[in-house]
């Protein structure tokens, strides 16, 4: 069922459909989608942001990017994705 919600926003995304792809991806993160190795949590929300972008949501976008830094916060990888944006 994660495999389909995740493949789904993923076809909705690359349609334009940015509404229905962030649908089909917090789905994945309210079944703890992201708790297994498959679906990296940071890609999750990238493409959250992505499409609150695309819709023109620029504050729910920086909120999504803010809670991403608090997730690698909390999980002592924050330097890694510094490290990744320099």
């Amino acid at each position: 069922r994660i495999e389909l919600h995740l493949e789904l926003g993923t076809l909705y995304q690359n349609k334009g459909a940015y509404g229905k792809a962030i649908e089909q991806y917090l789905s994945v993160l309210h079944t703890g989608g992201t708790k297994s190795a498959y679906v990296p949590y940071s890609l999750l929300y990238k493409n959250i942001s992505f499409c609150q972008t695309e819709l023109g949501n620029y504050q729910q976008a920086i909120q999504t990017q803010e809670e991403l830094l608090r997730y690698y916060e909390t999980h002592h990888q924050f330097n890694g994705i510094l490290t990744c944006w320099q």
